[in-house]
């Protein structure tokens, strides 16, 4: 049976390498062969694929079962729903993708996580854009902040893009770290202000839905998870011991899953539910305001990807970003008779 010669954080270059995680990973010029093989050997990247590429085909599964009816799919009322899930099914493969081949190179590490923050970013916008039609309360219907709301979302899904790829280029991990949680900060919250309204202020009668149970455990799934992403747990307590199962980066996974689900759960309930009360006092969703929004941000951060990626191909940014991560050294062996530079 063929298998992968494992390296210790030493062996690789310093940007393949994850905090406090001491051993099991691939070499930085692995082949595609070698990257499909590692999904069935356990490394340090294979159940950060599992968790989100079994997540992804659950959500395709989901999404084919709302979509196939050619008569659900006709109605208006539910377009945002499809953006929301067709977002989600995005940032899944996206990130799965992004763990089982960003050995293929240094230069290829970085374009598959700037399409996995791209992902993200588009997810951002497709939560935004769900919540614009079903989520918010009477208080806020109509106000000026409804009316903003979408808007600031569209340029926050490409903010999201602009800085969680910039954090590749920052190779002090501190700055590293709190710029990408920032970079996922700032859509999460403004794209939750209705739904925060709903669940502490709001006390209206369609503010007691059962939907709320579902909002109220997302929020929950996710700020566990910003916990462990922030704080490196358990990992940062026992540097080698959770290298392959168990670091905060698999938690991280999971939680964000949990955290999706329970949306897709809150926003199942809310389209079905509140229909009467949207129709009546929010109005019918548009083509722009679903697809259009949705397809803005698609090709706004594929440009914004092909940018960062143009940038990061030339060699004098690859040699300078490995130097600044090196501490000077020039290059690294990557343990199999190859250099990584």
């Amino acid at each position: 049976m063929w298998t992968i010669k494992l390296l210790r954080f030493n062996q690789v270059p310093s940007d393949f390498r994850e905090p406090f995680i001491i051993s099991g990973y691939r070499s930085c010029r692995s082949s595609i062969a070698t990257c499909l093989l590692s999904a069935v050997q356990w490394t340090n990247e294979t159940v950060n694929f599992w968790t989100h590429f079994l997540s992804f085909a659950a959500f395709a599964w989901m999404t084919w079962g709302h979509v196939r009816d050619p008569h659900d799919l006709a109605d208006q009322f539910t377009w945002p729903f499809i953006a929301f899930l067709a977002s989600s099914c995005l940032y899944l493969v996206a990130s799965a993708t992004a763990h089982l081949f960003n050995c293929l190179s240094e230069t290829a590490r970085h374009v598959c996580f700037f399409f996995d923050y791209g992902a993200i970013g588009l997810y951002s916008l497709g939560c935004s854009i769900a919540y614009n039609a079903y989520v918010f309360p009477p208080d806020l219907a109509s106000t000026a902040l409804h009316r903003v709301y979408l808007p600031v979302a569209v340029f926050n899904g490409m903010l999201c893009t602009v800085l969680a790829n910039y954090s590749r280029l920052v190779q002090w991990e501190p700055i590293r770290n709190s710029g990408r949680l920032l970079a996922f900060l700032v859509p999460y919250v403004w794209c939750s202000i209705p739904l925060l309204y709903r669940v502490i202020l709001c006390d209206s009668t369609d503010c007691n839905s059962d939907a709320q149970l579902y909002h109220i455990r997302q929020f929950l799934c996710a700020l566990t998870t910003a916990l462990f992403y922030a704080t490196r747990f358990p990992e940062v307590l026992a540097p080698g011991t959770f290298d392959i199962f168990g670091h905060s980066h698999q938690f991280f996974h999971i939680g964000g899953v949990l955290s999706t689900y329970s949306q897709y759960l809150a926003l199942s309930s809310d389209m079905v539910m509140r229909r009467d009360y949207i129709l009546d006092v929010v109005g019918m969703p548009t083509l722009l305001s679903t697809a259009g929004a949705f397809l803005a941000v698609l090709v706004g951060n594929l440009l914004l990807i092909w940018a960062f990626s143009w940038h990061v191909s030339k060699p004098d940014v690859l040699a300078r970003l490995r130097q600044q991560g090196g501490g000077g050294r020039p290059h690294w062996q990557d343990g199999c008779g190859c250099r990584c530079d």
